[in-house]
């Protein structure tokens, strides 16, 4: 780890406690905001005696991006725990997918949902990200 990365790290973590230290539950009930900055602080430590023992920077990067969204997601939705995240369904070779009956198509370029007259237009190379 290069002193660097090292000092992001540190300055992360002692963020994570500032945080928590100056943390109001949403609810505004004094238990559950001791709760929630319990959690904070065990989530943490945890995380960061767990990952540690990283070398690579690459992977030290990413651990850092993921602490720095988590950071910014909890406090703008003034939530504590991880945001749950959806899987995509599996798509077939045409970009394709079914929910609840109704064909859709989810395009990896712009992250977004296609009803399927957009469709068309997607597979006719309009996407305005592609570089066609």
């Amino acid at each position: 780890m290069t002193a660097s990365t090292r000092t992001t790290v540190l300055s992360l973590y002692m963020r994570v406690f500032r945080i928590a230290r100056t943390w109001q539950a949403q609810s505004g009930v004094l238990s559950d905001t001791e709760t929630e900055r319990k959690y904070i602080l065990q989530e943490a430590r945890t995380l960061f005696r767990q990952n540690q023992k990283l070398t690579e920077q690459e992977s030290i990067k990413k651990c850092i991006e993921e602490c720095e969204a988590r950071i910014e997601i909890g406090l703008h939705y003034r939530n504590p725990y991880p945001r749950a995240v959806s899987n995509y369904p599996l798509l077939d070779h045409n970009g394709s997918c079914c929910f609840g009956g109704i064909l859709f198509a989810y395009s990896v370029c712009c992250r977004r949902i296609y009803h399927p007259w957009d469709w068309q237009l997607r597979r006719a190379g309009s996407c305005e990200h592609s570089s066609a």
